[in-house]
């Protein structure tokens, strides 16, 4: 839902926009917001944590990133970061 308002607001009306579906069931995770997606990326898991890895990954990969850091987290303290634009996320001031 994120993805669609941001293609449909009017800053990004001369901006093609392209939508890349899954066919397989995706959960609808906890830490998840759309409103934070006009970022281009945000912490979906470990936000309290300083990490020693963090994972990157979008769409219906996310999950998978999670159940990752989960088996993960008796070895390393990990963070998932969903980032579903590369491009928002660049614009981002430093």
């Amino acid at each position: 839902m994120g993805a669609y308002e941001i293609a449909l607001d009017d800053s990004n009306a001369n901006t093609p926009s392209l939508f890349c579906l899954s066919r397989q069931a995706v959960p609808l995770l906890q830490g998840t917001d759309r409103s934070k997606m006009v970022k281009g990326a945000y912490i979906v898991y470990g936000e309290d944590v300083e990490p020693e890895l963090t994972i990157v990954s979008t769409g219906a990969e996310v999950a998978r990133s999670i159940a990752t850091a989960k088996l993960l987290s008796s070895t390393k303290k990990v963070r998932v970061v969903s980032m579903p634009s590369q491009k928002h996320f660049d614009a981002q001031p430093l």
